[in-house]
């Protein structure tokens, strides 16, 4: 593991979606484990609704997700958005947790 953020750091804050609930709960919680403020949305049609309330530094979103694809869903979200909110797509099966937090622990905080 990476280790968990500064406390005096802001804390990055990721809307994770996926359509596997055990996935997405997995994923939130070794993002918590690292101090990251984690939302969880289980497929695509949550991500607006979460999007404006949760206000993310960044969305973990599965591509593959097959009842809405997670493409279209950041699509949409890149109009409404614009590059405001940086999309993560990691799509490594099985997930790395080193590669994965690697990846979100890059973004910076707003």
């Amino acid at each position: 593991m990476i280790g968990p953020m500064a406390d005096n750091a802001p804390r990055l804050r990721v809307l994770v979606v996926g359509e596997r609930h055990d996935t997405v709960v997995t994923l939130g919680i070794l993002l918590r484990s690292e101090g990251v403020e984690v939302r969880l949305a289980t497929g695509g049609s949550q991500v607006p609704d979460a999007v404006a309330q949760f206000d993310p530094d960044a969305v973990l979103l599965d591509p593959a997700m097959p009842t809405q694809s997670g493409l279209a869903v950041a699509k949409e979200l890149m109009k409404s958005c614009g590059d405001r909110i940086p999309f993560l797509h990691h799509v490594t099966k099985p997930i790395d947790p080193d590669a994965l937090l690697k990846l979100v622990l890059a973004v910076k905080p707003k």
